[in-house]
């Protein structure tokens, strides 16, 4: 019966990418996406596809949360095995962002393999990710923030902070510049 509900998400999730990622129809693939088990608020907006590892082996579907007013791009890649995405209100993901919650042991190993370990990532409201940027076990990223295309974020990032480059470094303060997305009626677009 687990095998059987596995493979009804997982044809949601597949139908759900097959549908453009136009505004008009954000609703009907959002509605699959639900179906799926992902955790979607009001108002999000996914370009799509999402592709996500481990949906049949786990249900990493469920594991993920994008808050109200998000809008994530093209091709987002999430790896989450036994762990949490959590992506708050009024996010910007731009296209081919990898998130990624597993890594593997540098000195332990089970049998020929190393030893996996999961950690949760975080994203709070109103953060900007650019293309290609890839955020790695473990991280939070404050908000406001944002975060550089292609950067490698490997540590946790403040609040109202710019960051950049591989691995990701604090290039700037935002607070000047703060506007609280949350009061915003209608997010930004890419």
């Amino acid at each position: 019966m687990r095998v059987l509900s596995a493979l009804v998400k997982y044809l949601f999730l597949l139908v759900g990418n097959l549908v453009p990622g136009f505004k008009f129809v954000s609703g009907l693939k959002a509605f699959l996406y639900k179906c799926s088990g992902v955790r979607i608020e009001r108002d999000a907006m996914i370009v799509g596809p999402i592709k996500v590892d481990y949906t049949l082996s786990y249900d990493a579907l469920s594991s993920i949360a994008i808050g109200q007013g998000t809008y994530i791009g093209r091709d987002f890649r999430v790896s989450t095995y036994k762990s949490e995405i959590s992506i708050g209100k009024f996010c910007q993901i731009a296209s081919e962002v990898s998130l990624e919650t597993n890594t593997h042991a540098i000195e332990e190993r089970s049998g020929p393999y190393r030893v996996r370990i999961q950690k949760p990532i975080v994203i709070h409201d109103g953060v900007w990710i650019g293309s290609r940027a890839l955020i790695l076990p473990g991280v939070t990223i404050g908000r406001n923030a944002i975060v550089a295309g292609g950067s490698v974020v490997t540590k946790d990032v403040p609040d109202d902070t710019l960051v950049g480059g591989s691995p990701a470094r604090i290039i700037r303060s935002l607070q000047s510049a703060r506007v609280d997305p949350c009061e915003l009626r209608t997010p930004a677009r890419f």
